[in-house]
């Protein structure tokens, strides 16, 4: 996950899909994996937490939590008759070779007082009893007390080898943790390795990763292809400035594809703001739109012409606009990993599909499905986190296990202004 504007993140989850993903049984194994329930809807919740691992030593991790405590209910129902809120985070770690079994766990209940409602936010720290060389799903529960809500996030906690994004802790200048990948224009950052000397470190420069292969397409993005540029940073005081606009690779040795991978994206990221940018995105249902000689010299003018050409109408053609870029702002919340969620393989199926019916993980694997579990019309898409990582949010969509994908029907229906939004109908006869 990565930080951005809270309050621009409320406005866009009023506006954020209605459906709510159940957690689904299938296999046994599928049922003993940490189920999911409104993992990308954030319109399904009222507390939006981040959170992000950092590893201590080769026994212990760190897991850092950041809630806002305006988005929990405070009361004066309590003995002291003063405002309060209560919060309870719990962490159950989960050994990828066996999902059904919890490792370890931590909890913690917070008493906010009317002092914390003036913060803009709140972090917290968690420890954890986690094993070199080993792979976790961590499975984070927030509960808002007073309101009976809960969210829940799943992270990778991937100790593999000590070259893992986690071993690196970024923190703002002030001290506070850095949540995400994503930096503010001009942003530093503090850059520490609990086993390394970060006096220098290797960079590996990517000026703009490309987007995710349809998903028809078997062969899949491992790893960032072969970096722009790359050079040894003399790290001053250990802090970090990124001048150029892209994607940074930053490792102690000179190993590409390990690390921890940081993005510095345009202005206004996780959105996409300008006509050229938009049109660059509409790439998964207009693959023209890649070609210099078909958006000609005036993105404003093709973008707003292949918009209404998709419905004939103004007002058809904004809640289309509506519902893509949405998508793509999500996309970016949830699935940025050594680029921007929108180009990834999740990122692309969001934006197209929309919001999964079911998910489920279970060991590495992330199972995406549109439609029943039994169903014969079911679309079914399985991503496959890679270990060893310079990204904890590393999917990678497996092509063999995926099936019934209608992917040129559904991009089709795009073109026909008919954005696909899974009905409960469309299983009807199904069985």
């Amino acid at each position: 996950m990565f930080r951005i504007n809270r309050s621009s993140f409320r406005t866009t989850v009023l506006i954020a899909f209605a459906a709510v993903m159940v957690s689904c049984a299938g296999s046994r194994r599928a049922q003993q994996s940490v189920k999911l329930a409104d993992m990308y809807n954030p319109g399904a919740n009222s507390v939006h937490p981040e959170v992000k691992v950092f590893h201590l030593n080769d026994s212990l991790s760190e897991l850092n939590v950041q809630i806002y405590p305006q988005e929990i209910l405070f009361s004066t129902d309590n003995p002291d008759s003063t405002l309060q809120g209560i919060v309870r985070f719990e962490a159950e770690l989960y050994n990828v070779k066996d999902s059904s079994v919890v490792v370890d766990t931590v909890s913690l209940r917070l008493t906010l007082d009317q002092q914390s409602l003036r913060k803009p936010s709140i972090q917290q720290k968690l420890i954890l009893h986690a094993k070199y060389t080993e792979c976790y799903v961590l499975k984070f529960t927030v509960t808002d007390v007073l309101r009976e809500r809960v969210a829940v996030v799943l992270q990778m906690v991937d100790k593999t080898n000590r070259n893992t994004s986690q071993w690196y802790k970024t923190t703002n200048i002030d001290g506070s943790t850095f949540f995400g990948m994503a930096l503010r224009n001009g942003a530093s950052l503090v850059l520490t390795h609990p086993t390394k000397n970060l006096d220098s470190a290797y960079v590996f420069y990517y000026k703009q990763l490309p987007v995710s292969p349809s998903p028809v397409v078997a062969v899949r993005e491992l790893l960032p292809p072969s970096a722009d540029s790359a050079w040894v940073w003399k790290v001053k005081d250990r802090k970090l400035t990124f001048p150029y606009e892209g994607s940074y690779l930053i490792c102690a040795d000179s190993l590409p594809g390990k690390g921890v991978i940081l993005g510095q994206f345009h202005n206004g990221f996780p959105r996409r703001i300008t006509s050229c940018q938009l049109l660059e995105s509409m790439v998964y249902i207009e693959p023209r739109v890649v070609d210099s000689s078909f958006i000609g010299s005036n993105c404003k003018l093709t973008l707003d012409s292949l918009w209404l050409s998709r419905t004939g109408n103004q007002e058809a053609s904004r809640e289309l606009i509506r519902i893509y870029y949405n998508r793509l702002f999500l996309a970016n919340y949830f699935f940025s990993s050594y680029k921007e969620g929108w180009k990834t393989d999740r990122g692309m199926v969001f934006m197209v599909y929309g919001l999964p019916n079911q998910i489920f993980r279970y060991g590495l694997n992330e199972v995406w499905v549109y439609g029943k579990m039994s169903g014969k019309k079911s679309t079914r898409f399985h991503f496959r986190y890679h270990t060893g990582s310079a990204s904890p949010n590393d999917f990678v969509m497996d092509y063999r296990r995926s099936s019934n994908l209608k992917w040129r029907t559904i991009t089709d229906g795009w073109k026909n202004g008919k954005p696909f939004i899974y009905e409960e109908e469309d299983e009807e006869g199904a069985e």
